[in-house]
């Protein structure tokens, strides 16, 4: 039997915010979502979970169009995190399903009302590297957790669900 496949262990790990963009404020998620319709935030929930579940980070990249300079800018980011903060056997990706579903939890928390009710955004492209910012930011609180002090050592308090 060959032992090779097993030999060694890698973690998958979101690309977060703090990662690629820790020098530039976070975006305000409602404001953001508000711009497309909330038909638009379904497609890109399926989009997500379709496309990009589990896929090497840099493939967020695509999400940009290609004539976007910002496309070759972002690129650079998460580049330069993988050459100085990267940690070994760790493949950062784009997104897990609960990104999707986060996305969702924020759309469907905003009053319809509220949306755009047009079918096309005045500023596309500026749209688009806000939705990468907004990617990233609820991978980093999906991430979050605390471990409470008068637990700290119980075993049991180190498990995240």
């Amino acid at each position: 039997m060959d032992n090779t496949l097993y030999s060694r262990v890698t973690i998958q790990a979101l690309i977060e915010f703090g990662y690629i963009f820790s020098e530039e404020d976070r975006v305000n998620i409602e404001s953001i979502l508000c711009q497309c319709s909330r038909e638009c935030l379904i497609n890109l929930a399926v989009l997500l979970n379709r496309d990009y579940c589990h896929k090497p980070a840099l493939k967020l990249c695509e999400m940009l169009s290609s004539n976007d300079p910002r496309r070759e800018e972002l690129k650079n980011r998460i580049e330069l995190f993988f050459q100085r903060d990267a940690k070994q056997n760790v493949k950062y990706v784009v997104c897990f399903e609960t990104t999707s579903l986060e996305l969702l939890r924020y759309a469907f928390s905003i009053p319809f009302e509220r949306f755009d009710k047009t079918d096309s955004p005045s500023n596309i492209d500026q749209l688009q590297f806000q939705m990468v910012k907004l990617i990233t930011q609820i991978n980093e609180e999906s991430m979050k957790y605390a471990i409470d002090q008068k637990n700290s050592g119980s075993p049991s308090s180190l498990l995240y669900t």
